[in-house]
């Protein structure tokens, strides 16, 4: 430290004024100076990975990966940690950024939010056993949950950002890893990856295929039920067709005189005629084909939605979070319930919709 001492120009008091300058210590020689700056300043390798599946995080596993990552970090190098960071994300767009584990762990959120995104950010100096000086290196994991409604979240530079009206659907875990040094940069990553993998929860495989394939599902129901109905109509038609030909046998097979044979036939000729037989039987296959189509569409999106039914992911960091992991789980049950309601009443409205049209329409 250096003292100056300056003299008031304006007075003959010889009033004096002290000023102080302080120094910075750096942790390297003068001659590496450069480096350990470039170290900390210079463009570091990346490492990125994308995880998806549900899963459940609470303040505990929180906890045990920082203490992983730390134990890892300062077993294999001299390494000092310069900064822990978590940022909370809520479903109303806010976000609670705390410093240490400490603050976090003693942290509670007083507003009645559900937690729907988390991010820890690591920042070391390390120094390897291969180089002079220590280098910046930079870990940032980030979950995102599907419980936030219309709110949604993106990342951006390992951080969650907040964001309305895209990608509401998205529910995973982000890592980033910068690093110097392309061995150190790997084994953190398959360290923070095997924990992650531990929270994700293995998904039912049937339950995972009717999720997967609900579009195609939906529409191969509506698809199916509409041709249930086709081929009513051609059996209906079938039927409609016998029927008018038995009629006309009877009245071929009339044994009376020639005269009275005629009458006979133009009277069965007029009836037919006259009832609109075949323009009612026609409108009753157009109404009913129509029918059938509504009936397809919207029978086809229920299932299709219903089958539509993804596990969701958890961030249990407020107690409105653990509520809602309660409301949600008893939806999830029900949605399947009403899957397996939605396949059934599509199979008997086909059932039932043929059997009514070709009993009534069948005949003449």
């Amino acid at each position: 430290m250096k003292d100056e001492i300056e003299q008031n120009n304006g007075g003959t008091s010889g009033h004096m004024k002290k000023k102080e300058s302080f120094g910075v210590i750096l942790p390297c020689a003068p001659a590496d100076f450069g480096e350990f700056i470039s170290g900390l300043l210079g463009k570091p390798q990346t490492i990125e990975k994308v995880f998806g599946g549900a899963y459940e995080i609470g303040k505990n596993d929180i906890a045990n990966v920082f203490h992983l990552v730390e134990q890892r970090i300062h077993q294999q190098n001299d390494a000092t940690l310069v900064q822990f960071t978590v940022k909370i994300l809520y479903e109303d767009d806010s976000s609670v950024l705390l410093n240490n584990l400490e603050d976090f762990e003693r942290y509670s959120e007083v507003r009645p939010l559900i937690s729907v995104g988390v991010s820890l950010s690591w920042s070391y100096l390390i120094k390897f056993k291969n180089k002079n000086i220590p280098e910046k290196q930079e870990i940032n994991l980030s979950f995102r949950s599907n419980v936030a409604g219309n709110h949604s979240v993106i990342i951006e530079d390992g951080l969650f950002m907040a964001r309305s009206g895209r990608y509401g659907g998205f529910s995973g875990v982000f890592l980033r890893i910068h690093h110097t040094e392309r061995t150190w940069g790997v084994d953190i990553e398959s360290l923070v990856s095997g924990y992650v993998k531990s929270l994700i929860k293995n998904p039912n495989k049937t339950e995972e295929f009717f999720s997967r394939n609900s579009s195609g599902i939906g529409f191969s129901a509506g698809s199916l039920l509409f041709i249930s109905s086709i081929i009513g109509v051609f059996i209906t038609t079938s039927n409609f067709m016998q029927s008018y030909l038995l009629k006309m046998t009877e009245v071929s097979i009339i044994k009376k005189a020639g005269t009275e044979a005629i009458m006979a036939k133009i009277d069965f000729l007029l009836e037919v005629i006259s009832s609109g037989a075949w323009p009612r039987f026609i409108l009753s296959v157009v109404s009913f084909l129509v029918m059938s189509l509504i009936l397809s569409i919207v029978l086809g999106t229920w299932v299709g939605t219903s089958a539509e039914n993804r596990p969701k992911s958890f961030i249990l960091l407020t107690p409105e979070a653990e509520k809602r992991k309660v409301e949600l789980m008893g939806k999830r049950k029900r949605d399947w319930t009403m899957f397996g309601l939605s396949i059934l009443s599509s199979i008997a409205t086909g059932i039932v919709g043929n059997i009514i049209f070709t009993k009534y329409f069948g005949v003449i």
